[in-house]
């Protein structure tokens, strides 16, 4: 194996610690997969899975199936900490949104994984969610706070709730706070329809205004078959 091929392994399992659910088509859209094409990573990631035991797979949805990281693979990376299990389903749901989120348009954002988070809490404080990302734009790095929405087309105003409740935690939080003064902190919503994008957006302008806040509310589409899926046609 070459280096670049290992470097390359590395990468994919570094992206499957940080995401818990490893998509090839995902993975492609990633800057260090950007020479591969979809046929390549599909090949890679069933070589990592099936041949080295670098990742293991689970099913994804009634045709697909997904990658995570394997405890071979955890070892390699040194981290003993990181996720080495299938997700239950709601969590799968959650972390597709916010891997979706993570590597759409041509701004890159990188998933902060457990090690990472360490740093933004003092020892007497609970552990924070796995839902922070770096928005990595030239000379302008952003640290994020992601909200996925499950709920379909149903219940804005619950969405809404939860969202104002993660800005007053983070404007009251010390280290958060600066960050937020400082125009390096924003704010996420993942959900599945615009009609409700449009909804949350109207409701959060408010509190966004006053308080100089970014926010982004990101429409996913694909969430909503995930959330309610067609039933079976008979043979």
């Amino acid at each position: 194996m070459s280096s670049a091929e290992f470097d390359l392994r590395m990468n994919i399992m570094d992206y499957a610690r940080r995401s818990s659910l490893v998509l090839a088509e995902l993975v492609a859209k990633q800057p260090f997969a950007s020479a591969l094409r979809i046929k390549d990573v599909r090949v890679l990631l069933q070589t990592m899975a099936h041949q080295e035991r670098l990742l293991r797979q689970a099913p994804f949805d009634a045709r697909r199936y997904y990658y995570y990281l394997s405890p071979r693979g955890a070892k390699l990376l040194g981290d003993q900490s990181a996720r080495t299990s299938p997700l239950p389903e709601r969590d799968k749901l959650r972390a597709y949104a916010i891997a979706a989120f993570c590597s759409a348009g041509a701004e890159p954002r990188l998933r902060l994984h457990r090690q990472e988070l360490l740093r933004f809490r003092s020892e007497d404080e609970a552990e924070l969610s796995p839902r922070y990302y770096v928005s990595q734009r030239p000379n302008d790095s952003r640290l994020g706070h992601l909200r996925p929405d499950l709920g379909g087309n149903g219940r804005w105003d619950r969405v809404v709730h939860q969202c104002r409740r993660d800005m007053r935690w983070h404007m009251e939080h010390a280290l958060f706070s600066t960050w937020l003064a400082a125009g390096r902190f924003e704010f996420a919503v993942i959900t599945a329809t615009e009609p409700k994008a449009a909804r949350i957006r109207r409701a959060l302008a408010e509190i966004r205004i006053k308080h100089s806040i970014t926010m982004h509310v990101f429409v996913l589409s694909e969430l909503l078959p995930l959330l309610f899926p067609l039933p079976e046609q008979p043979p």
